[in-house]
């Protein structure tokens, strides 16, 4: 049986807090599950500002997408994530990656481990005072193969963040798209990691969205940026997803039978663009 969709949709942490307000909302009314904010160090932090739009909600899930864990003391981000998860109700998920910040750990893999370790402890401890609200899932992202060996093995969704190593030559404010080889390698690493428990993970990408009537075009286009690829690789790429409603649709559930993937996180494409798409599947 496959696993339901997930829709989330990102925005960017340089947004005043009243025009975040405004886009969760059109998200919720959209129809999608979750907000998401980046982790940038020079804007707003996504954890507690992720935690002050829930009270202006009343079903959408937030999360960070994602914390630099190499940033933060394990105890210190298990509290902040502990107190989001008590501000919105039990509507937070973890959102973890290694990171690679000047200053940060020399072995950032090994701290996103002893960070998980520290969540993980805190989730299962019966003593814990005021206590999660609910358990909720962690998602780790990244492209490496060893972090995404590491996720399959520690996290409960993955995100699946681009090609290893990273294409050059992408345009800046551009996320990397995946071929359809290179999305097989990259579930293979997450799969690697997570031996019996790979059905149990749900599989993520964030996908950059065009509704339009030419689906090549729309392509070609893409492919002035992302030259790495070819234009039938980028037509094929669950990271590219273009044309009418009913083709972006066809696309979704053909990802999902092909490669396992069910949480897409919408880019470049407002959520009332999207709802219909939503609907069409639901």
């Amino acid at each position: 049986m496959s696993r339901p969709f997930r829709f989330g949709t990102m925005t960017s942490p340089f947004t005043p807090f009243a025009q975040l307000v405004e886009q969760a909302q059109a998200a919720e009314d959209a129809g999608f599950d979750l907000f998401l904010l980046p982790d940038f160090a020079n804007a707003i932090s996504p954890i507690p500002t992720l935690a002050a739009l829930a009270g202006h909600t009343s079903t959408l899930r937030f999360s960070p997408l994602v914390v630099n864990a190499g940033l933060w003391r394990a105890d210190l981000l298990v509290r902040e994530f502990l107190s989001a998860d008590q501000i919105t109700g039990g509507r937070v998920e973890i959102g973890l990656g290694a990171g690679n910040a000047p200053g940060g750990p020399a072995k950032p893999l090994t701290h996103l481990r002893g960070v998980l370790q520290a969540l993980r402890a805190s989730l299962e401890d019966p003593e814990n005072r005021p206590g999660w609200v609910s358990k909720p899932p962690v998602v780790i992202a990244g492209s490496g193969d060893n972090l995404l060996r590491a996720a399959g093995e520690l996290a409960d969704i993955v995100g699946l963040a681009g090609p290893f190593p990273a294409p050059v030559g992408l345009a800046p404010g551009h996320i990397p798209l995946l071929s359809p080889a290179a999305t097989a390698e990259r579930i293979a690493a997450v799969r690697a990691g997570a031996g019996a428990r790979f059905k149990a993970i749900e599989l993520n990408v964030g996908a950059e969205v065009h509704v339009t009537d030419d689906r090549r075009a729309a392509a070609e286009q893409a492919h002035q940026v992302h030259g790495y690829l070819s234009v039938e690789e980028i037509l094929a790429s669950p990271k590219f997803l273009a044309g009418t409603v009913e083709q972006i649709a066809e696309q979704l559930l053909g990802h999902r039978e092909r490669y396992g993937l069910s949480y897409f996180v919408v880019i470049g494409i407002t959520a009332a663009e999207f709802a219909p798409v939503i609907a069409a599947l639901r």
